[in-house]
Formats: C-alpha cells, sequence, structure tokens
C-alpha cells in the first residue's frame, strides 16, 4: 500500500468515526425542545420531503427496513413531531405528515446545515466542474468497494 492509500485509509475512517458519534448525539432542531437523532431528522426530512409516501416506500428512500421506520416514526408521533393518517380510499396504508413541530424541527435543521456549511459551500464552490465530478465519482468508487464487503 502507497502512503496515498495510507492517508486516504485513515481519513475515511476518521469520516466514520465522526459519523458514528453524531449519530449517537441527539440535538434540538429548530428549538423544539425535544433532542433527535440524526436517524429521528433524516425520518423527518424524509416525511417532508416525500409527502404520500407510506412505510415501504420511506424504507426504501431511507435504505432502511420497515420495522426501522417503523420504530422511528412511533417515536416520533409520541413526541409530537409527526401524526399518522390514512386515505379514505385506501385504510390499509399509513402514511405520515409532519406536526407543526415537526415542521419546526425540519427548517431548524436546514437553518443549523445552513449555518455550519457556509465556509464548506464556498471551498466547494471553488471548485471546477471537472473537479467536482472527480469527487463525486470517486465517492461513488470507493463506496461500490465498500458494499463488496457486505457480500
Amino acid at each position: 500500500m502507497d502512503n496515498f492509500s495510507i492517508i486516504l485509509d485513515e481519513m475515511i475512517g476518521r469520516m466514520f468515526f465522526i459519523s458514528s458519534e453524531l449519530e449517537k448525539r441527539p440535538k434540538d432542531y429548530g428549538n423544539c425542545g425535544t433532542p433527535l437523532h440524526m436517524s429521528d431528522i433524516h425520518m423527518i426530512e424524509t416525511i417532508q420531503k416525500n409527502q404520500n409516501a407510506n412505510t415501504t416506500e420511506i424504507a426504501r428512500i431511507m435504505n432502511t427496513t420497515k420495522s426501522t421506520v417503523s420504530k422511528i416514526t412511533k417515536r416520533l408521533e409520541k413526541e409530537g413531531m409527526i401524526k399518522k393518517y390514512k386515505f379514505l380510499d385506501n385504510k390499509k396504508e399509513i402514511y405520515f405528515k409532519l406536526t407543526d413541530l415537526g415542521l419546526q424541527a425540519f427548517n431548524g435543521h436546514y437553518e443549523y446545515h445552513t449555518s455550519r456549511t457556509q465556509s464548506f459551500d464556498k471551498e466547494f464552490n471553488s471548485y471546477t466542474e471537472e473537479e467536482k465530478k472527480l469527487i463525486v465519482n470517486f465517492l461513488k468508487k470507493y463506496t461500490e468497494e465498500l458494499e463488496q464487503y457486505l457480500e
């Protein structure tokens, strides 16, 4: 393994570690009075962006199981972030929508990202389209490589 590979493995390992640590730390997005884990706020985001999506569709979008969706949505409903509903012509499927509190968390999440990523965005906005494509292509290839470990 050359020096580049060693540095790359260390940096990506550090990114995974930080991501894992962030997942463990709940944050009160939008000053709702309810600290949310990343999985919670990403569920809120998915529900808001994919209105009229049922449990199966949400699981597909989030690349998770229906059981995980049920667990998180149950917790979010208890916290007053989401409401369940059914369509009159389909009593079987359960759908979700954000409450005012959930929408407050959703908006707070975006405000948080906007404030945290300004310098990061400025950096990437200085990159050429070719440099951006190279980065995206690299990340796709690296992800494909990691997926092979799942087999």
